[in-house]
């Protein structure tokens, strides 16, 4: 992983495609992902500010439903893993490089609309 980024992996499990993921660090928008299937997994190097700060990510379906997580902590060099499904987004923190332990953690908006 590059310095100054944090990697997150996303998995869509949920029932239709995915047009966007933005993944914001603080309030800026820093990354996105366009186009992920049903099924599909991609990870992104988000790229992160120094030390510490919050991110969180905006799903849009292909339906125009979007989902919006709740702000998470974060360090750079931190790898963590999401699992976008129909109303929610799962974490999946892998912490083993700071000696932390695995966490997990279920939060999430959901907005309806086209």
């Amino acid at each position: 992983m590059p310095k100054n980024h944090i990697g997150i992996k996303v998995k869509n499990k949920s029932d239709e495609n995915i047009k966007k993921i933005y993944f914001f660090v603080g309030k800026k928008l820093s990354d996105s992902i366009s186009n992920l299937e049903v099924g599909q997994s991609k990870t992104e190097n988000v790229v992160w500010q120094k030390g510490e700060g919050v991110f969180h990510l905006q799903v849009f379906f292909q339906s125009g439903k979007m989902i919006l997580s709740t702000e998470e902590y974060a360090e750079q060099g931190y790898f963590v893993k999401k699992e976008i499904r129909n109303d929610t987004i799962l974490t999946d923190y892998n912490l083993a490089q700071k000696n932390i332990p695995p966490t997990h953690g279920k939060a999430c908006s959901v907005f309806e609309g086209k």
